[in-house]
């Protein structure tokens, strides 16, 4: 029924359709303004605070705004106010590929070993790879000599780098690497470590086998009676105790003091990684290897899942016990570790800017890996902008594979190269008498084929 002439609608209705109204109108306004402002924040990684802290993480607030798929990403309005830090002086000289790297057994040496790998696969460079196909290491713990990797290519017969599982040997590595290259190492908590090593190599697994223990206290029961494995295993125990020390060479054979020793390491090596501080780690050894931001992003590889020990770290009273016991066992392991940590935070100490380096690098490294997790053909390519730490680079899946491989099928990639490049070279030396020495047998075809790749011109007769 329509209203009479000249009576009014009535207020209440009109007044709740108002409000109403204006209610939506608020929610839509809130609701528009959070996006528009995350849409920002993808573009200038948001942040409020000076980074003055080695050990701070994103939180997974902060990682759901890092963009997926943009033309560019600008990394000039961060946290860290770049104004400040416009006289930090990037390197200029070529950067130093020529490296030698003991990949210590169980801490992030496979990371950090696929890193070298693939950078020596796209800089072309000459590995010591083994001879033996579907072999990942050289010949270790067993010393060796050239019959067991494959010859190195260049006029001078030595290699560019050294990154796979090879105890530490002085004078081979003198021999087989360039002169100029830079010894690079990697350490880890000694309990950290050997708790992987314990996993990886399944001592529980034995021990629960030949000792009847149980899973839940295998570890405990070793750090508890390490002597009496010790001796039951020999002589397949070398990862049984000291197991860092053991992969830079140092044995129970030596007659040299630990103390020297380890001088002798910190006089041979250029720097020294700590897998506990690796975002730190990688940006001494940027800034040593003269290396750009792109070249030391990684992607974590062999992350122990640790399906061979069940080990309840609940309680910080058993974990300081076993600390202690472990501790005593290896006592070499931690002053060895412990000595070189301190130099590597006196070296940290006299970097300039270095926290800002270290913060923009876990800011762009979040930002490949959540480009990297996105379905194949969905990504388009990612500008990153510069910063005086590091100079505009792109991203894409190109990257993103080089990264991922799986560290032992590098290895075999790098060997079929080997290979291909060692054909191809042996073709390419050919002369014009050796090819009509060679033409003159059956198989011309072949021959002909193969001479067509070496001559400028074969005139076929």
């Amino acid at each position: 029924m329509s209203p009479r002439k000249g009576v009014k609608p009535s207020n209440s209705k009109f007044n709740a359709f108002i409000a109403l109204s204006v209610a939506i109108f608020l929610f839509l306004s809130v609701v528009i303004s959070n996006l528009f402002i995350n849409y920002l924040t993808v573009l200038t990684l948001d942040s409020n605070s000076v980074y003055n802290d080695e050990r701070e993480f994103f939180s997974q607030n902060e990682l759901k705004k890092i963009p997926c798929f943009t033309d560019a990403i600008n990394l000039e309005n961060s946290r860290i106010n770049y104004s400040l830090v416009a006289d930090f002086k990037k390197c200029t000289s070529e950067p130093h590929y020529h490296i030698g790297f003991v990949k210590t057994h169980k801490c992030a040496s496979d990371t950090v070993a696929g890193l070298f790998l693939r950078i020596a696969d796209e800089q072309n460079l000459q590995v010591i790879l083994p001879a033996q196909i579907e072999s990942w290491n050289i010949g270790w713990p067993r010393p060796i000599g050239r019959d067991f990797f494959l010859p190195s290519l260049k006029k001078s017969k030595r290699y560019d780098m050294q990154a796979l599982h090879h105890m530490y040997s002085p004078n081979l590595w003198d021999e087989l690497l360039e002169p100029d290259r830079h010894l690079i190492g990697i350490i880890r908590n000694p309990l950290d470590q050997f708790i992987s090593v314990f996993n990886y190599f399944r001592i529980g697994t034995r021990i629960v086998k030949d000792f009847h223990s149980k899973n839940e206290t295998v570890f405990d029961d070793f750090l508890q009676n390490p002597q009496v494995y010790y001796e039951y295993f020999a002589p397949q125990n070398i990862m049984f105790q000291n197991p860092m020390l053991l992969d830079f060479g140092y044995t129970k054979e030596m007659k040299k003091p630990l103390e020297d020793f380890i001088q002798f390491i910190r006089k041979k090596f250029s720097l020294i990684l700590v897998a506990d501080f690796l975002d730190e780690s990688l940006i001494l050894l940027k800034r040593k290897l003269c290396w750009t931001m792109r070249d030391v992003l990684f992607m974590s590889k062999n992350k122990s899942q640790y399906k061979n020990l069940v080990l309840d770290k609940s309680s910080e009273d058993m974990q300081k016990q076993r600390e202690k016991l472990y501790r005593k066992w290896s006592s070499e392991d931690y002053v060895f570790y412990e000595t070189l940590l301190k130099v590597f935070w006196k070296r940290v100490a006299v970097q300039s800017y270095f926290y800002e380096e270290v913060k923009t690098y876990k800011r762009i490294r979040e930002i490949v890996l959540n480009y990297c997790k996105k379905p194949k053909g969905l990504n388009k390519p990612v500008k990153i902008s510069a910063t005086p730490f590091s100079d505009e680079f792109i991203i894409d899946k190109d990257l993103c594979n080089r990264m991922n491989i799986n560290f032992n099928y590098h290895i075999l990639k790098l060997q079929m190269k080997h290979n291909e490049t060692k054909r191809e070279k042996e073709e390419f030396e050919w002369t014009k008498e050796d090819f009509m020495e060679e033409f003159q047998k059956p198989d011309k075809k072949l021959t002909l084929k193969k001479a067509r790749k070496v001559l400028p011109v074969v005139e076929e007769n």
